[in-house]
């Protein structure tokens, strides 16, 4: 479950005129405050590539993380749809160290969850992480990070993204969500100011299955 004041401040987003990568990006920020953490990523999969791109998260060093398909401990989650708690990131074989290396931050735990969409199928959508307790990472960090997850599926589906996700041509994900509209009037006051994954600003991180970074302007 995430707590009560997380879900409130998910509810009132939704009904106000706001851009979509701000709700997301306060969501994720408000549930990684709530367990005492650093700092969180929500990882979308980029149709026809299946790369996973960061769309919301508080990365300062590098605006937008590209992981190759199945890389990382998202990758992982997103192929396998399992969660994963890790006390010592580094020590597992399946931890990209490519992105700290990048960025100069240091992930030392982390706790990792499939965000699944809500049809019969529970299509796996991205991944949602948290990293660096301060302290231990536990199974009610996990379950708090499924139900941010869950909220995070719901408001996707708010503006008829997965059913569009589905049909679109491959492509980069930054060029996907300008169109996106939802017939519900909330999903029209979020369009407003969609942005959710505009042309940003200074540089883009991409990892291949190798794990080597490389910057693109």
């Amino acid at each position: 479950m995430v707590d009560g004041p997380v879900l409130g401040a998910v509810g009132r987003w939704l009904g106000r005129r706001v851009e979509l990568s701000r709700i997301v990006g306060e969501a994720v920020e408000a549930v990684a405050a709530a367990m005492d953490a650093e700092r969180g990523t929500f990882f979308l999969v980029e149709p026809g590539t299946g790369q996973l791109v960061s769309v919301a998260g508080h990365f300062p060093e590098v605006p937008q993380i590209r992981l190759g398909a199945g890389q990382g401990i998202a990758g992982h989650v997103v192929r396998t749809g399992e969660a994963l708690i890790l006390p010592q990131v580094e020590d597992d074989p399946r931890f990209c160290s490519a992105v700290d290396a990048a960025s100069g931050y240091r992930t030392r735990s982390m706790v990792c969850v499939p965000v699944r969409a809500g049809d019969e199928r529970g299509r796996i959508l991205g991944a949602l992480q948290v990293l660096n307790k301060r302290g231990v990472f536990g199974e009610d960090d996990a379950a708090r990070l499924r139900g941010l997850a869950h909220q995070l599926a719901m408001v996707l589906e708010a503006t008829s993204l997965l059913g569009r996700l589905e049909s679109s041509r491959p492509g980069p994900l930054h060029g996907r969500f300008d169109g996106v509209v939802g017939e519900s009037p909330a999903a029209w006051a979020l369009r407003d100011q969609l942005g959710f994954i505009g042309p940003r600003a200074g540089h883009v991180l991409v990892l291949g299955r190798s794990g080597t970074g490389k910057e693109l302007a």
